[in-house]
């Protein structure tokens, strides 16, 4: 079913300004003076360099490189190479070569070192200067050289066919060294094509071996968790289906590639199920993504696939669509206003053998609101998981629950939940071996740096404002509705710090939140009982809402025994929902 464009703005009522659409550019059709590099902007080309240039700075990790440098990135530079070979455009030829050029200057050739056969982001910034190297690079960039080879071949002369024959190469020997976990979904659905593509470029069947021998495995232990581990993820969700059908589009989908339908088709279904059109967005709980609200941009790669017509030519540039597959058509309900509402999305996403425990994704959505929350979660900057949204204008208002030190999403504590429908139940602790601001790339023994712990709980929207209620009861209210907050038992390293709640308004801000003085350390192994809990109802600002106590007790040797935990855990009870949770540090 193909909606006409006056139907699918109805359908998203302004919410997104039309950022369903996607940017579907066949290039033989594309219009006269399409220019890709007007839709790079703000990056651009740098002929001296032979890379693009743009503003540097990083998610926090990785990279120490700052917004006010500027830096020339190595996988835009290959979009970059790949865009123009797509499209066709003047001084293709000669930019490619450039960058190809500059590319085997930057990649790790030496196979015993570390980071052989990976790139560094940025050409000012050695892989030996990154906090800490990027391993995935070699798969990221690996993809687009496979792209460059198999499509634009005619476009190389002999000397960049042999340099980018080298890369692929060295970036296949970093792939199958590193042999990343089958728990990282996005990397591992790029593997299976890089070295599957690769080896029918190189002519080297063990490469193809392994990328078929890596599929099955994938799809053996997606099957067997319940779903893919990086689960519910915009960004990689969305990663993974493009790889897999990339995959069909190149080597075929018969033996023995024959489950990438079932995984394509898999990747499909958490979009469909997690859509919320009221207010176009991704319903949580996310595994990873990078935002709150979805980007236009994220959304036009799934408009493509639904056939929708393309409004917004300012989008930045995406690619042709020939390797794209159409969304089955019986999931393409869930993109209109007859999507099945109300409903409750219950799924296990991964089960970790050596405790017992399970991890569960919960949403629910009804026409005009939709809260997520996964069972067991990480608190860092690239996971939701606690999220919600309701309809608002002139965006969706946004419900998170989450813990920061000095401002930013601390990795080193967890975060449990037990949701029915529009309540939902929160637990936070210190977590063993993880890191500051990412789970694994800046882990420290010692502890970190910090001057204040707070546990926020918080709505986001125009005209957003708080008010207590009651001793530890407070409502965060946007528009026509409201997230009641019920603040529970609290200790952090033995001291109760429950009376600390306080609320605050400020510009599309409003927060319940407990803060903890930290004296300049935090060192969350080492940490006494630690836990932090709260309760939520989500309901219309009219409604009135009965708030009960959040009960807490020593777990019994029940509920030791079905979740795992060892002795420090605690049985929370708040109404008919109940949680068990670690009551200091915790391995997740």
């Amino acid at each position: 079913m193909k909606l006409q464009r006056r139907q699918i703005l109805e359908l998203l009522s302004g919410s997104l300004l039309g950022g369903l659409f996607g940017l579907t550019i066949d290039p033989a059709a594309a219009e006269p003076g399409y220019s890709v590099d007007k839709r790079l902007a703000p990056m651009r080309w740098d002929e001296v360099a032979g890379l693009l240039i743009r503003h540097g700075g990083g998610p926090g990790y990785a990279t120490l490189t700052t917004e006010a440098m500027q830096v020339h990135p190595t996988r835009d530079s290959m979009d970059y190479a790949v865009a123009l070979a797509d499209y066709g455009q003047p001084e293709a030829r000669h930019r490619i070569a450039r960058i190809i050029e500059r590319m085997a200057q930057l990649q790790d050739v030496d196979q015993a070192s570390p980071t052989y056969g990976t790139w560094p982001w940025f050409a000012e910034e050695p892989l030996s200067a990154m906090r800490p190297p990027d391993l995935n690079w070699a798969n990221f960039i690996g993809a687009r050289y496979c792209e460059m080879l198999w499509n634009h071949s005619d476009l190389l002369d002999a000397e960049a066919t042999e340099r980018a024959r080298s890369a692929l190469n060295h970036a296949c020997g970093c792939i199958m060294r590193r042999n990343v976990g089958l728990d990282a979904t996005n990397v591992v659905s790029m593997a299976i094509r890089v070295t599957a593509m690769s080896g029918r470029l190189l002519g080297r069947p063990d490469l193809s071996a392994y990328g078929a021998n890596l599929l099955d495995r994938f799809y053996r232990y997606t099957r067997d968790q319940g779903g893919f581990v990086e689960y519910n993820s915009p960004t990689y969700t969305l990663t993974a289906l493009s790889e897999f059908e990339s995959s069909i589009h190149y080597l075929g989908d018969q033996a023995p590639f024959q489950s990438l339908r079932s995984l394509w088709r898999s990747a499909w279904e958490v979009v469909a199920f997690h859509f919320h059109p009221a207010t176009g967005q991704w319903a949580g709980p996310h595994s990873r993504y990078y935002a709150d609200l979805l980007t236009p941009l994220l959304w036009s790669q799934v408009a493509v696939r639904l056939g929708r017509e393309v409004v917004d030519r300012n989008l930045p540039l995406q690619p042709p669509s020939w390797n794209m597959l159409p969304c089955p058509e019986d999931l393409q309900v869930y993109f209109t206003d007859r999507n099945p509402l109300p409903r409750n999305v219950r799924e296990r996403v991964r089960s970790f053998p050596e405790s017992g425990e399970e991890l569960w994704s919960t949403t629910w959505l009804e026409q005009d609101v939709c809260l997520g929350s996964a069972s067991i979660g990480n608190c860092w900057v690239q996971a939701r998981p606690l999220i919600g949204y309701w309809k608002a204008l002139p965006k969706p208002a946004v419900f998170r629950a989450r813990v920061m030190k000095d401002g930013y999403d601390f990795a080193s504590f967890g975060i449990r939940a037990q949701q029915k429908e529009r309540s939902v139940l929160i637990a936070c602790y210190p977590v063993i071996n993880s890191g500051d601001r990412h789970v694994s790339a800046d882990r420290s023994r010692s502890g970190y740096p910090g001057k204040s712990l707070v546990f926020r709980v918080s709505v986001e929207g125009a005209g957003a404002h708080a008010e207590q209620l009651d001793a530890g009861v407070f409502v965060l209210a946007c528009q026509n509705w409201k997230a009641v907050v019920r603040g529970g038992p609290c200790m952090f390293d033995g001291v109760d710090m429950s009376g600390r709640w306080t609320v605050r308004t400020e510009a599309g801000l409003a927060a319940a939140e407990l803060a903890i003085s930290l004296n300049g350390h935090i060192s969350p192994e080492r940490l006494g009982s630690t836990l932090l809990t709260a309760s939520v109802t989500l309901g219309p600002v009219d409604e009135n809402i009965a708030v009960a106590d959040i009960e807490a007790a020593q777990a019994s040797e029940r509920d030791l025994v079905s979740t795992g935990m060892g002795a420090s855990v605690k049985t929370l009870r708040w109404g008919d929902l109940r949680l068990s949770t670690p009551a200091g540090p915790a391995w997740r």
